[in-house]
Parts: structure tokens; C-alpha cells; sequence
């Protein structure tokens, strides 16, 4: 097959000019430097935000009014002591005033009504949006357990 005058220029044109395709190499170059990326993050989370190990229970409390997510809680609280779990991750979000200060509401009843149950109560580093609970060792033995039960 013959070529006009501009055909042969084109031609020659793409043949000294190589098709790189640069989406496959950015995409393979994003795979590796987000898998290191990732499993670098991974570690240092659970090394620094969780001193007493992976949370055996947790309970995501968005969509919950106040109240409602209390006695979530307060129920799941009371499941895991006799199951004998005592680490828990309470997800409750940054504070949204629609559904009322769900993380308040929650605060205010372990720190009064389950007080005698819990050993450590706090924010989680890195996580303002969840909470660890830490339950007491020795509680089904404790009186004031069986009077609440």
C-alpha cells in the first residue's frame, strides 16, 4: 500500500516516537507504594493506640439517639462480664447534635451507674470518634454486679 507525502511523515513520525503507556506503570508504581504505605500504618496503630490489646467486643452507636445507645451499652456490658470479655471499643462518633451528644450520654452513665464495673474508661489515641472499656477483673464475685443483673 502506497503513502502520500504527509502519510510517510506520520509514519515516520510514530515510529520514532514510542507509545508509553503511563497508566499501567502509575498503576502498578501506586499498588507497591500503598501496600507499604498501609501495612506500616497498621502496625504503628495497634502498637500505640490500644495498650491492652485487640478490643474483644465492639458496638457502633451511629444512628443511636442518646438513651437508646445507653442502654445498648449498658446490655452489652452486662453480656460480656459472665462470656468473661474484658476489653471493649465503643464507636460513637465525633458528637453530632441531631441525635443528641450520644458520646455524653454515654460518659455520664458509665462514669455513675457502671462505675463500680470498669477499670479504665478513655478516648482512643488517634480515634476521637471511639472509646476503650476496660472491664474489671474478679467482678462476677462482687456483689454489687448481682444486685444490677
Amino acid at each position: 500500500m502506497a503513502f502520500n507525502e504527509e502519510e510517510d511523515f506520520q509514519m515516520a513520525w510514530i515510529n520514532s516516537h514510542p507509545i508509553i503507556d503511563k497508566d499501567s506503570e502509575q498503576k502498578s508504581t501506586k499498588h507497591l507504594t500503598r501496600t507499604k504505605r498501609t501495612n506500616s500504618k497498621k502496625i504503628k496503630k495497634s502498637l500505640q493506640d490500644n495498650p491492652f490489646g485487640e478490643p474483644e467486643q465492639e458496638i457502633d452507636l451511629h444512628g443511636c439517639e442518646g438513651l437508646e445507645a445507653v442502654e445498648k451499652v449498658d446490655s452489652l456490658i452486662h453480656a460480656m462480664i459472665p462470656a468473661g470479655y474484658k476489653l471493649l471499643r465503643i464507636i460513637h462518633g465525633g458528637g453530632n447534635l441531631k441525635y443528641g451528644n450520644v458520646k455524653r450520654f454515654v460518659d455520664q452513665h458509665i462514669k455513675t451507674k457502671l462505675k463500680h464495673l470498669v477499670a479504665y474508661y478513655a478516648i482512643e489515641r488517634n480515634n476521637p470518634g471511639s472509646s476503650l472499656l476496660k472491664i474489671k477483673t474478679n467482678i462476677e464475685n462482687d456483689s454489687l454486679f448481682k444486685k444490677h443483673s
